[in-house]
């Protein structure tokens, strides 16, 4: 029974260098002894300095041993003994994602005092060999590159196969994947990342890879690729930051063209990270906050430089006595609020981001990691094409994204030469379109202007209900298992991927019934008004 076993583990995978969906992080020691020969049975001990994290095997008949999926970071501290030969200590190695160190150990026999032999090593890189291309943005090249709004995601576009809107060789962003902590991160409606400015706090990332076009058989769930992120840890010392980034209106232009006052964009990101031992070399936190507020800036029927005139953002024209006598027959027959409908607005867009992680060396052969992130995202009066391009004031919605996202991992060395990772995700995602006004019919509205003696025809729409109300929501879990086994110059790794999906919400459509064709002109004519009942 355990040989057929051993054959469906080689069957799922056989790899001569691994490649999971946690840190891709391994370090592969060489001992050998004065002649060069392989060393056997030798002891090797592995241990982060900043973290405490220990974990040892054996050298094999080959004299190496491979330790997988280790923590990130460092520095890294090697020690290799052996009857017979002095103790041999390499240490100063750190680990990025994807690193894939090989260190070679020769081993001096002992001499009548017994000593140590000690080597510093200077900080370098070796990146595994991918099944496909990468691109790995590492925790200084996040310190130091500017990115948009303080979003992570932005530097992804470093990677020559992401254009915009994060698409992967030219496939839509929506068939890519996207993890953190090698659990999906994606959510379900629309098959992208959450829809708000960012998920959790850049000062939370401590580096992430964009992986093109792999045919790794531990890849899935995309189609040219994806985005792989990393979040930090706290060490053996406390550390932490604060930070506030202000945008004044006042950096921007007061009045336009025509002398009227404008209203520009104010905007105020701020947070904090603080990380440390909660028992030292043994349990360790690290917590971030991230929140932005935005007093958003946006016109509507705003655009013509030409007194009496409005013009919508799709270029349409129309006079503005025009315009006030439909708002005026809206406000009086369909319950559009009697407060301003077109011109200069602001609204207050608010974004909160919690993160929080705990990690616990249980002992030499287990690791345990616990994270937390929650996001939360108002969007109020938000205006989508059609709103945006014809639209007044009331036809708007707030739109409402809040996400959370935990994971529960586990690391451990069940014999000298097999290594698990165990990961159980969970991911909560829900996004709403809500009416803050009152339900109501679709309203579209066709104004006949005679403007410098041309008739024109300019659509306003009063009314929207085409998403609204709406509410998706979805509870994502994730089961990740993966095995590595080490048989001599081979490297084995299988494993199984779950993801169980619950979705539930109310999509729409026009529900509340379309009235088109509500025609204004400029001259006394009644008014006509035709609908059109859309029965679900």
């Amino acid at each position: 029974m355990k040989k057929l076993f051993l054959w469906v583990i080689c069957l799922f995978s056989f790899l001569s260098t691994v490649f999971s969906q946690g840190t891709d992080a391994s370090i592969e020691v060489s001992v050998t002894d004065p002649s060069k020969a392989p060393v056997q049975g030798a002891t090797v001990s592995l241990v982060n300095s900043s973290t405490g994290f220990t974990t040892t095997g054996v050298s094999q008949k080959n004299g190496l041993h491979r330790f997988e999926q280790l923590p990130l970071g460092g520095p890294y501290k090697v020690t290799v003994s052996f009857v017979g030969f002095q103790s041999y200590i390499k240490d100063g190695f750190m680990l990025n994602q994807g690193s894939n160190l090989t260190i070679a150990i020769p081993l001096s026999q002992e001499v009548s005092q017994l000593q140590e032999v000690v080597v510093v090593s200077n900080e370098f890189k070796n990146r595994n060999e991918r099944l496909g291309r990468s691109t790995l943005i590492s925790s200084k090249e996040i310190q130091r590159l500017p990115s948009t709004n303080r979003n992570f995601a932005n530097l992804a576009q470093l990677s020559p196969m992401v254009g915009s809107g994060f698409n992967i060789g030219g496939i839509n962003s929506r068939n890519d994947a996207f993890t953190v902590d090698g659990v999906t991160a994606k959510e379900s409606s629309f098959g992208g990342p959450d829809q708000l400015p960012y998920t959790f706090s850049i000062e939370a990332l401590r580096e992430f890879e964009v992986v093109t076009n792999s045919y790794d058989v531990t890849e899935g769930r995309s189609i040219a690729g994806g985005i792989k992120a990393v979040t930090k840890s706290g060490t053996n010392e406390f550390h932490g930051s604060a930070f506030n980034y202000f945008w004044d209106s006042r950096l921007g232009a007061s009045t336009d063209l025509l002398g009227r006052t404008v209203i520009n964009d104010t905007k105020q990101q701020r947070g904090f990270t603080l990380g440390g031992p909660i028992i030292k070399n043994k349990l360790h936190f690290f917590v971030a906050y991230d929140g932005e507020k935005l007093k958003e800036a946006y016109d509507l029927w705003n655009q013509s430089v030409t007194p009496g005139i409005v013009q919508n953002n799709r270029g349409q024209q129309a006079t503005k006595a025009n315009l006030d006598r439909a708002v005026s027959i809206l406000q009086s027959k369909y319950g559009v609020s009697s407060g301003q409908q077109y011109g200069f607005f602001t609204r207050n867009n608010k974004l909160n981001t919690y993160f929080a992680k705990l990690d616990w060396q249980v002992n030499k052969k287990h690791k345990l990691t616990f994270r937390y992130n929650q996001s939360d995202y108002v969007l109020p009066n938000n205006n989508n094409s059609d709103i945006g391009a014809f639209g007044i004031h009331d036809a708007g919605y707030d739109f409402i994204v809040k996400g959370k996202n935990v994971l529960l991992a586990l690391r451990s060395q069940l014999k000298n030469n097999v290594s698990n990772e165990l990961k159980l995700g969970y991911y909560f995602n829900t996004r709403q379109n809500a009416i803050n006004t009152a339900e109501h019919p679709q309203l579209w509205i066709t104004m006949q202007s005679v403007i410098n003696g041309a008739t024109q025809n300019a659509t306003l729409v009063g009314r929207y209900n085409r998403w609204t109300p709406e509410v998706q929501e979805n509870d994502i879990f994730t089961i990740n298992n993966d095995v590595y086994v080490n048989r001599g110059k081979f490297n084995f790794v299988f494993g199984t991927q779950n993801t169980i999906t619950k979705s539930s919400g109310i999509y729409t459509h026009d529900t509340k019934a379309t009235s088109y064709n509500i025609f204004l002109i400029s001259f006394n004519i009644p008014v006509e008004i035709k609908t059109r009942l859309n029965i679900i």
